[in-house]
């Protein structure tokens, strides 16, 4: 007797179908407001970075630094409107697209924690995807009358 239910390898099937056009389909590119939080973060979490430094605290150091190489990896992916593989083949996938950003990725991962040189260098790189590092002042537009 034939249920009314599909069967399990049909939906198996559609649900590949459907990833398999996800990971085909380009991500939508990086909105304006996306950016100047992109180069919030960057600004905020490098000024971490500094401070954390100065009071030699290495496990909130460590820390820190993962967060900021992930994200700035991630930025790297949404400003190149790329789907992410997984962390096992980012490196192959980095260095079809942009070698010199790969080679400064795993130099910031591998530098001494107290020190900037790659990890600033990153910060530079991803920030120039972003079109620039943010302004110093920020200046609030709003139609909003007080």
């Amino acid at each position: 007797m034939e249920s009314s239910c599909t069967k399990p390898d049909d939906v198996v099937k559609s649900v590949l179908s459907e990833a398999k056009v996800i990971m085909e389909t380009k991500p939508t590119p990086l909105s304006p407001q996306q950016i100047e939080l992109a180069k919030y973060f960057i600004d905020d979490v490098f000024k971490d970075i500094q401070d954390v430094i100065s009071h030699r605290e290495s496990l909130g150091l460590l820390l820190i630094r993962a967060k900021f190489v992930e994200r700035c990896n991630n930025i790297f992916y949404d400003v190149h409107q790329l789907r992410r593989d997984k962390d096992k083949r980012v490196k192959i996938q980095l260095l079809k697209h942009n070698q010199a950003f790969t080679e400064t990725v795993e130099l910031a991962i591998k530098e001494d924690m107290f020190q900037l040189e790659h990890i600033s260098k990153l910060r530079e790189m991803t920030e120039s995807f972003l079109g620039g590092r943010r302004p110093v002042e920020w200046q609030l537009k709003s139609d909003l009358k007080l």
